[in-house]
């Protein structure tokens, strides 16, 4: 009989605690396609925060920014995010897609560092004097003269 009563009152237990609860859709609602790029900027924003812009400043908090570029404010923002973090397989599909396109622009930048590095390399190996290979470069561009 113990026991029985025990299973019950954990059974009482469990079913109270899960959440049946239906929030309902934010009059202001950020659809998903814009709540991604949002994200985008939002995680790029807190991400510079410890780097020096070209004025030289650091620590600058750059989110107040992003919501100015979307025209929202915080509050919205966060009923919008909220919504999606209930709807929970529609918000891992919002941060995927944040996440895929955050390795895009990784990958670009990479390239063009990549690139931007190797013609930098090219041209100290041409000019360096103390390369035998800039030397032989400048020997040939005297004889063409």
């Amino acid at each position: 009989m113990r026991q029985a009563l025990k299973l019950f009152i954990l059974f009482g237990l469990i079913i109270s605690c899960t959440s049946n609860t239906i929030y309902k859709k934010p009059s202001d609602l950020i659809e998903k396609e814009l709540m991604i790029q949002l994200i985008v900027d939002m995680e790029i924003a807190t991400s510079s925060g410890g780097s020096s812009n070209l004025r030289k400043e650091s620590g600058r908090d750059y989110m107040s920014l992003v919501y100015e570029k979307y025209e929202i404010d915080s509050a919205r923002f966060e009923r919008s995010n909220f919504y999606y973090y209930t709807k929970i397989d529609d918000y891992k599909k919002i941060l995927r897609e944040v996440e895929r396109r955050l390795k895009m622009m990784e990958e670009e930048q990479a390239g063009v560092n990549g690139i931007a590095d190797s013609i930098k390399k090219e041209e100290e190996r041409r000019i360096s004097p103390r390369s035998n290979t800039g030397k032989d470069y400048l020997k040939s561009l005297l004889k063409k003269k």
